[in-house]
């Protein structure tokens, strides 16, 4: 179980880090396009 755990709390990090990223792609994308 503990395992398992680990593997999920790695798996959340992973995403959240990632959702992070797409967003400030979102914001900085439309200013690198707008020059």
């Amino acid at each position: 179980m503990r395992k398992l755990r680990k593997k999920i709390r790695i798996v959340w990090i992973i995403i959240s880090v990632l959702a992070v990223v797409s967003m400030v792609g979102f914001l900085i994308a439309p200013a690198f396009t707008g020059y």
